[in-house]
Protein backbone atom coordinates (compact mmCIF):
# COMPACT_ATOMS: atom_id res chain seq x y z
CA UNK A 1 0.00 0.00 0.00
CA UNK A 2 2.78 2.39 0.64
CA UNK A 3 4.45 1.55 -2.72
CA UNK A 4 1.30 2.59 -4.35
CA UNK A 5 0.73 6.02 -2.30
CA UNK A 6 4.59 7.26 -3.12
CA UNK A 7 4.09 6.02 -6.71
CA UNK A 8 0.47 8.19 -6.64
CA UNK A 9 2.42 11.27 -5.31
CA UNK A 10 5.84 11.29 -7.54
CA UNK A 11 3.13 11.53 -10.62
CA UNK A 12 1.14 14.10 -8.47
CA UNK A 13 4.46 15.97 -7.77
CA UNK A 14 5.78 15.78 -11.39
CA UNK A 15 2.23 16.13 -13.49
CA UNK A 16 1.53 19.80 -10.50
CA UNK A 17 5.64 20.93 -11.44
CA UNK A 18 5.12 20.55 -15.47
CA UNK A 19 1.47 22.53 -14.86
CA UNK A 20 2.79 25.24 -12.88
CA UNK A 21 5.85 25.56 -15.08
CA UNK A 22 3.81 26.24 -17.85
CA UNK A 23 1.58 28.82 -16.79
CA UNK A 24 3.89 30.59 -15.01
CA UNK A 25 5.56 30.82 -18.18
CA UNK A 26 3.18 31.78 -19.88
CA UNK A 27 1.97 33.86 -16.73
CA UNK A 28 5.43 35.84 -17.70
CA UNK A 29 4.43 36.16 -21.45
CA UNK A 30 1.40 38.49 -21.19
CA UNK A 31 2.75 40.23 -18.43
CA UNK A 32 4.69 42.16 -21.10
CA UNK A 33 1.05 43.02 -22.31
CA UNK A 34 0.68 46.96 -21.65
CA UNK A 35 -2.07 49.71 -21.74
CA UNK A 36 -1.99 53.41 -22.22
CA UNK A 37 -0.38 54.86 -19.48
CA UNK A 38 -1.32 57.99 -19.37
CA UNK A 39 -4.68 59.71 -20.54
CA UNK A 40 -8.20 61.47 -19.67
CA UNK A 41 -11.46 60.49 -19.29
CA UNK A 42 -14.52 62.65 -18.75
CA UNK A 43 -16.86 65.59 -19.28
CA UNK A 44 -15.06 68.60 -20.02
CA UNK A 45 -16.97 70.47 -18.28
CA UNK A 46 -16.80 68.74 -15.06
CA UNK A 47 -14.49 69.39 -12.58
CA UNK A 48 -10.41 67.82 -12.49
CA UNK A 49 -9.45 65.03 -10.82
CA UNK A 50 -6.10 63.62 -10.69
CA UNK A 51 -5.41 59.78 -10.62
CA UNK A 52 -2.08 58.46 -10.31
CA UNK A 53 -1.68 54.28 -10.40
CA UNK A 54 1.30 52.39 -9.81
CA UNK A 55 2.25 49.18 -8.43
CA UNK A 56 2.70 45.67 -10.16
CA UNK A 57 1.14 43.43 -13.21
CA UNK A 58 -2.67 43.70 -11.83
CA UNK A 59 -1.35 47.34 -11.69
CA UNK A 60 -0.05 46.88 -15.30
CA UNK A 61 -3.69 45.56 -16.58
CA UNK A 62 -2.25 41.69 -16.98
CA UNK A 63 -5.06 39.70 -17.50
CA UNK A 64 -7.55 42.02 -18.91
CA UNK A 65 -8.82 41.63 -22.21
CA UNK A 66 -9.08 46.22 -22.25
CA UNK A 67 -7.67 48.60 -20.68
CA UNK A 68 -11.43 49.56 -20.01
CA UNK A 69 -11.84 46.59 -18.25
CA UNK A 70 -8.33 46.57 -15.97
CA UNK A 71 -8.49 47.69 -12.21
CA UNK A 72 -6.54 50.93 -13.58
CA UNK A 73 -9.47 51.26 -16.40
CA UNK A 74 -12.60 50.89 -14.26
CA UNK A 75 -11.18 53.00 -11.64
CA UNK A 76 -10.65 56.13 -14.60
CA UNK A 77 -14.08 55.23 -15.50
CA UNK A 78 -15.54 54.92 -12.33
CA UNK A 79 -14.14 58.84 -11.22
CA UNK A 80 -15.06 60.26 -14.95
CA UNK A 81 -18.93 60.05 -13.92
CA UNK A 82 -18.13 63.29 -12.05
CA UNK A 83 -14.53 64.45 -13.11
CA UNK A 84 -12.92 65.09 -15.89
CA UNK A 85 -10.09 62.23 -15.10
CA UNK A 86 -6.13 62.70 -15.79
CA UNK A 87 -4.53 59.95 -15.73
CA UNK A 88 -1.32 57.94 -15.44
CA UNK A 89 0.02 54.73 -14.66
CA UNK A 90 3.94 53.57 -13.72
CA UNK A 91 2.89 49.67 -13.00
CA UNK A 92 5.23 47.41 -13.95
CA UNK A 93 4.71 43.60 -13.66
CA UNK A 94 6.82 41.91 -10.81
CA UNK A 95 7.03 45.05 -8.65
CA UNK A 96 7.30 44.60 -4.94
CA UNK A 97 6.97 47.42 -2.27
CA UNK A 98 10.64 48.26 -2.42
CA UNK A 99 9.97 48.69 -6.38
CA UNK A 100 7.64 51.35 -5.35
CA UNK A 101 10.34 53.67 -3.58
CA UNK A 102 12.22 54.06 -7.37
CA UNK A 103 9.48 53.70 -10.27
CA UNK A 104 8.39 57.15 -11.44
CA UNK A 105 6.33 59.06 -9.43
CA UNK A 106 4.06 62.28 -9.95
CA UNK A 107 5.62 65.48 -10.27
CA UNK A 108 2.49 67.53 -9.13
CA UNK A 109 -0.18 66.83 -5.96
CA UNK A 110 -2.61 63.87 -6.91
CA UNK A 111 -5.77 64.01 -6.12
CA UNK A 112 -6.31 60.04 -5.69
CA UNK A 113 -3.53 57.68 -5.76
CA UNK A 114 -4.16 53.95 -6.02
CA UNK A 115 -1.06 51.94 -5.36
CA UNK A 116 -1.37 48.30 -6.25
CA UNK A 117 1.12 45.80 -5.11
CA UNK A 118 2.47 43.38 -2.19
CA UNK A 119 1.11 40.29 -3.84
CA UNK A 120 5.03 39.43 -5.25
CA UNK A 121 5.98 40.31 -1.96
CA UNK A 122 3.78 37.61 -0.70
CA UNK A 123 4.79 35.74 -3.43
CA UNK A 124 8.21 35.72 -3.47
CA UNK A 125 8.43 35.55 0.36
CA UNK A 126 9.73 38.92 1.06
CA UNK A 127 11.42 39.17 4.21
CA UNK A 128 9.41 40.31 6.50
CA UNK A 129 11.28 42.96 8.45
CA UNK A 130 12.24 44.49 4.98
CA UNK A 131 8.78 44.36 3.74
CA UNK A 132 7.54 46.74 6.60
CA UNK A 133 10.96 48.93 6.30
CA UNK A 134 9.64 48.93 2.71
CA UNK A 135 5.86 49.46 3.13
CA UNK A 136 6.95 52.56 6.23
CA UNK A 137 9.45 54.19 3.45
CA UNK A 138 6.69 53.76 0.71
CA UNK A 139 3.92 56.25 3.07
CA UNK A 140 6.19 58.26 3.63
CA UNK A 141 7.50 59.40 0.14
CA UNK A 142 3.73 58.62 -1.49
CA UNK A 143 1.58 60.65 0.75
CA UNK A 144 2.27 63.83 0.75
CA UNK A 145 2.15 63.62 -3.05
CA UNK A 146 -1.78 62.94 -2.58
CA UNK A 147 -4.46 64.15 -0.73
CA UNK A 148 -5.80 60.26 -0.73
CA UNK A 149 -3.92 57.20 -1.05
CA UNK A 150 -5.58 53.37 -1.53
CA UNK A 151 -3.04 50.43 -0.70
CA UNK A 152 -4.38 47.16 -2.76
CA UNK A 153 -3.24 44.43 -1.81
CA UNK A 154 -1.74 41.79 -0.80
CA UNK A 155 -4.04 39.77 -3.52
CA UNK A 156 -5.01 36.31 -3.02
CA UNK A 157 -2.04 34.32 -4.91
CA UNK A 158 -3.28 31.48 -3.13
CA UNK A 159 -6.11 30.79 -5.30
CA UNK A 160 -4.29 30.76 -8.04
CA UNK A 161 -4.41 27.09 -9.75
CA UNK A 162 -0.87 27.64 -11.10
CA UNK A 163 0.70 27.52 -7.92
CA UNK A 164 1.25 24.02 -6.28
CA UNK A 165 -1.75 22.89 -3.82
CA UNK A 166 0.72 22.83 -0.91
CA UNK A 167 2.31 25.90 -1.38
CA UNK A 168 -0.95 27.71 -1.67
CA UNK A 169 -1.98 26.59 2.01
CA UNK A 170 1.16 28.10 2.79
CA UNK A 171 0.67 31.34 1.01
CA UNK A 172 -2.99 31.26 2.52
CA UNK A 173 -1.34 31.01 6.15
CA UNK A 174 1.41 33.93 5.54
CA UNK A 175 -1.12 36.21 3.87
CA UNK A 176 -2.22 37.95 7.18
CA UNK A 177 1.63 38.76 8.17
CA UNK A 178 1.78 40.75 4.85
CA UNK A 179 -1.58 42.31 5.38
CA UNK A 180 -0.95 43.20 9.06
CA UNK A 181 2.24 44.88 8.45
CA UNK A 182 0.37 47.36 5.88
CA UNK A 183 -2.53 47.85 8.16
CA UNK A 184 0.04 48.40 11.00
CA UNK A 185 2.03 50.92 8.96
CA UNK A 186 -1.42 53.12 7.74
CA UNK A 187 -2.75 53.33 11.03
CA UNK A 188 -1.46 56.79 12.20
CA UNK A 189 -2.81 57.92 8.75
CA UNK A 190 -6.43 58.86 7.84
CA UNK A 191 -5.95 59.67 5.02
CA UNK A 192 -5.02 56.31 3.90
CA UNK A 193 -7.25 53.06 2.60
CA UNK A 194 -5.78 49.47 3.15
CA UNK A 195 -8.06 46.82 0.71
CA UNK A 196 -6.60 43.41 1.62
CA UNK A 197 -8.20 41.49 -0.69
CA UNK A 198 -7.01 37.63 1.44
CA UNK A 199 -9.52 38.58 3.66
CA UNK A 200 -12.09 39.09 0.81
CA UNK A 201 -13.49 35.73 -0.93
CA UNK A 202 -14.95 37.02 -4.13
CA UNK A 203 -18.14 35.57 -4.58
CA UNK A 204 -18.83 32.35 -7.43
CA UNK A 205 -22.06 33.41 -8.33
CA UNK A 206 -21.37 37.27 -8.59
CA UNK A 207 -18.42 36.73 -10.36
CA UNK A 208 -17.63 32.71 -11.10
CA UNK A 209 -14.21 31.85 -12.21
CA UNK A 210 -12.06 35.56 -12.27
CA UNK A 211 -9.22 34.12 -12.61
CA UNK A 212 -7.70 33.83 -16.18
CA UNK A 213 -7.55 30.74 -18.37
CA UNK A 214 -4.79 31.86 -19.99
CA UNK A 215 -1.83 31.49 -17.15
CA UNK A 216 -4.14 30.17 -14.47
CA UNK A 217 -2.64 32.68 -12.18
CA UNK A 218 -3.05 36.79 -12.81
CA UNK A 219 -6.93 37.95 -12.59
CA UNK A 220 -9.26 37.74 -15.63
CA UNK A 221 -11.42 40.56 -16.34
CA UNK A 222 -13.82 39.42 -13.88
CA UNK A 223 -11.07 39.38 -10.87
CA UNK A 224 -10.53 42.39 -12.28
CA UNK A 225 -13.65 43.94 -11.58
CA UNK A 226 -13.76 42.03 -8.47
CA UNK A 227 -9.89 43.81 -7.51
CA UNK A 228 -11.87 47.68 -8.34
CA UNK A 229 -14.88 46.70 -6.63
CA UNK A 230 -13.33 46.36 -3.41
CA UNK A 231 -12.23 50.04 -3.81
CA UNK A 232 -14.98 51.74 -4.79
CA UNK A 233 -15.73 52.74 -0.42
CA UNK A 234 -12.52 54.70 -0.36
CA UNK A 235 -13.27 56.52 -4.16
CA UNK A 236 -14.44 60.25 -3.78
CA UNK A 237 -18.02 60.32 -4.57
Amino acid sequence: MIWIFLGILIIYVVVQTLFSRYYLKVGKEISKITFNKTGQVGDQTNPSLKLFISGDSVGAGVGAETFEKSVPGRTAQFLSRKYVVDYRNESISGSRMADLLTLPKPSEKQDVMLLIISSNDLFRFTDLEKFETDTKKVIEMYLPLTKKLIILGPGRVFDAAAIPFPLRIYYKIKSSDYGDIIKRQIAPYPNITNVDLTKIPPSKKEYGNNISAIDQFHPNNEGHRFWFEQIIPALPN
